[in-house]
């Protein structure tokens, strides 16, 4: 039997699917934000949340704090499951993962994703425009975090156990952010689909539509209810659009 891939170990063992779907989270966050999600897809796309170092099933695992690292390990472990067509959805700092893994796997030879959803994010040429955050002590970090962002529920905060457990990978995860650089190269081809969140006052419109300077393909944008942390408040609606917008770009591939 072969061993299990750490960045996907609940994956079937069964027949391989239509096509894939790669998900990855926000800062901070886990696979978890994608439960559920396989129930809202037909049964021959499968959902693939990556499972981070740092995390999870893999919290004895040291963070990884430059993109570059975790774009080749990541690339790496999706390689045996790039032998269907398959798409990238990655919210907030996932979007900017997700696009550096398209652009590194084009590099290495493989195809194109059918579909690249960049969820409550800018281009990633558009520059963070706060100033940093995850050099600061912990008291200082989590009272930026919650100004800039919010998303960090109070019960967690009130207990020193959990803040001790989750927030050390989230400034990991905003040192990997707030470090990382863009580098222009070839436009991708392939579609890709923004979804936002109505009153995130962090990323607007004009900014999604900015992902079109990365693509010669088409972009197009949807709009959610709530604020940036949207994919949670509207999990199912936004699975459920995720699953419509890939069976589209399916149909057109």
């Amino acid at each position: 039997m072969a061993p299990a891939n750490p960045w996907f170990p609940n994956r079937p063992a069964d027949r391989p699917p239509r096509a894939r779907l790669f998900c990855i989270p926000f800062a901070g966050g886990a696979p978890t934000v994608f439960h559920g999600w396989q129930a809202r897809f037909p049964a021959d796309i499968e959902v693939c949340p990556l499972h981070f170092p740092g995390r999870g099933n893999r919290l004895r695992e040291p963070s990884l704090r430059r993109m570059s690292s975790l774009i080749e390990q990541a690339a790496e472990a999706m390689a045996p499951l790039l032998n269907v067509p398959y798409a990238v959805l990655g919210h907030s700092l996932g979007a900017l993962i997700g696009y550096e893994l398209v652009v590194h796997l084009r590099q290495a030879g493989q195809a194109e994703p059918f579909l690249l959803i960049a969820s409550g994010a800018r281009g990633p040429h558009i520059p963070d425009p706060f100033p940093p955050l995850h050099h600061l002590p912990q008291d200082e970090f989590i009272r930026g975090m919650q100004e800039r962002y919010g998303g960090i529920p109070e019960e967690i905060l009130a207990e020193p156990d959990l803040v001790a457990l989750l927030v050390p990978p989230l400034q990991a995860d905003l040192e990997l952010f707030e470090t990382y650089r863009y580098t222009p190269g070839e436009p991708l081809g392939c579609p890709i689909a923004t979804f936002g969140g109505r009153d995130d006052h962090r990323v607007g419109e004009d900014q999604y539509r900015s992902w079109q300077e990365v693509t010669t393909g088409p972009v197009n944008m949807t709009m959610f209810p709530g604020g940036h942390f949207f994919i949670q408040q509207q999990g199912p609606a936004v699975a459920l659009a995720t699953a419509q917008a890939c069976e589209r770009a399916l149909a057109g591939a």
